[in-house]
């Protein structure tokens, strides 16, 4: 009886090596692969929450100046006075500055120009981003025919939004817990955004006529809202920061004239 003998080849060092090295690249490609693809997913969630939320405070701000069509008087703390105007537009712009405890008012007004009523303040020039104004009052009839007011007001990378009963308003901005005065507080719930997600920057512009103008146009209102990640500057890691920019304007459809 003859006894067939198979030899087996057993593999060398070098091509063990060889083939681990391989191996170990593959990995190294695929692991980098499955983590960059991470990356866009998170970036993607990112920018998605960032213009989801900049649509939502943009459709909030041209709703509310879409039912502007009630008069309504702003008194606001100008250098170191309380002077009131009246709108019958059912919009004011002015800029408020925390840091000056003061606002000034934005808007088509005779006795302050004696340059027929037109007052440069009162304009925009979005070419030169030239947003004048940070606060935005809105007057509008309600339901029951009463008068309601809605106030914009963007400071420090956070934007505030107060509502209210009334035909008048009263602001002072010695502190911003103060800002509408004397009967609301601005809190947490004031807040159009989570401040500890976003970082809203929101500038308002256009024209926004006192009723002791000679002549009371057709108002119209710009706003350029900034909306991004909060700390967007400090984040290091690209796929975890996004922001949004949307300029656009309303015009207002008063017929309280």
């Amino acid at each position: 009886m003859k006894i067939k003998h198979t030899n087996y080849r057993a593999f060398t060092l070098l091509e063990t090596l060889i083939a681990t090295s391989i191996f170990a690249i593959v990995m190294v490609l695929s692991t980098g692969i499955v983590a960059q693809s991470a990356g866009y997913q998170r970036k993607i969630e990112v920018t998605r929450k960032v213009s989801e939320e900049s649509r939502r405070l943009a459709e909030m701000i041209s709703a509310d100046l879409r039912i502007a069509n009630a008069e309504g008087t702003v008194k606001a703390k100008e250098s170191g006075s309380y002077p009131a105007y009246t709108y019958k537009n059912g919009v004011a712009l002015l800029n408020c500055e925390l840091s000056a405890g003061a606002c000034s008012f934005r808007h088509y007004q005779d006795d302050e120009t004696g340059n027929n009523g037109l007052d440069a303040s009162a304009f925009s020039n979005s070419i030169a981003d030239d947003y004048q104004a940070n606060t935005l009052v809105i007057f509008y009839k309600k339901s029951d025919s009463t008068t309601g007011y809605k106030i914009y007001f963007a400071d420090g990378g956070v934007a505030y939004y107060l509502s209210g009963d009334g035909n008048s308003v009263t602001l002072s901005t010695n502190v911003v817990e103060s800002f509408l005065y004397p009967t609301t507080i601005v809190t947490d719930s004031n807040k159009i955004s989570s401040a500890a997600n976003y970082s809203i920057g929101l500038k308002f512009g256009g024209f926004a006529p006192s009723s002791s103008a000679a002549n009371i146009y057709q108002p119209y209102i710009l706003y350029d809202l900034n909306v991004e990640t909060a700390g967007y500057s400090t984040i290091k890691e690209v796929y975890d920061k996004s922001k949004a920019h949307l300029r656009s304007g309303v015009t207002v459809r008063s017929y309280n004239q």
